[in-house]
């Protein structure tokens, strides 16, 4: 797992400002310092602060100046924008994301992250997995809960069965590898990503079509 990310958005440039505003107005502690798991983070502090002391010398200065100067100095990914449509008055709606494709290749410019990465790919982490949830269809209606027990009886049931599958389980989720975690805690689906590891699915999208 990486400890930093060197690739922003416009956004971030703009608090990166805010924060370092806040350190020259408000702080009392001018040796000011982070650390980092990543050695190119001491070199992004410094350029920052370089920076920060060359923007200071006009409170004024031009928006468009000091995101060129971060631009220049920092890992940026152009975002693309999106045009959503026009509000009343005509006014044209965008949203922006940034590219991931490009983000990463940004990200492994860094000689430092490529050898965190190097060092420790194979490597498992049991501690965290990122889970996105989200309902589709209508909430109230729902089936019998998986549960932790449920599934490993369903294994179990899976061994000694002429079928492929039991109750759209094919095989036992890697995930339940992770030291903290199982897939049925709180409940399926919480994400794609083990459904389909472990043949969820069709059988899930099939209860849905029933409801």
């Amino acid at each position: 797992m990486f400890h930093c990310k060197f690739s922003t958005c416009e956004h971030v440039f703009e608090n990166v400002i805010q924060f370092f505003q806040h350190i020259k107005l408000h702080s009392n502690a001018p040796n000011y310092h982070y650390q980092c798991g990543v050695p190119d983070c001491t070199q992004m502090y410094r350029k920052a602060t370089v920076l920060k002391t060359q923007m200071y010398r006009d409170h004024k200065e031009p928006d468009v100046k000091r995101k060129g100067a971060f631009k220049k100095s920092f890992n940026y990914v152009e975002p693309v924008p999106l045009f959503l449509g026009n509000y009343e008055n005509g006014t044209e709606l965008f949203a922006k994301y940034v590219p991931v494709q490009e983000t990463l290749a940004a990200l492994f410019k860094s000689e430092s992250v490529r050898e965190q990465y190097a060092a420790t790919r194979l490597e498992p982490s049991t501690v965290n997995l990122y889970q996105d949830r989200y309902i589709y269809g209508e909430p109230h209606l729902c089936g019998t809960t998986r549960t932790a027990q449920s599934y490993q009886s369903h294994l179990q049931d899976l061994k000694i069965s002429d079928t492929n599958s039991v109750c759209g389980i094919k095989s036992d989720s890697p995930f339940n590898q992770l030291g903290h975690f199982h897939v049925c805690q709180p409940g399926l689906p919480p994400c794609l990503g083990h459904d389909m590891f472990e043949g969820i699915v069709s059988y899930d999208l099939a209860l849905l079509s029933v409801i």
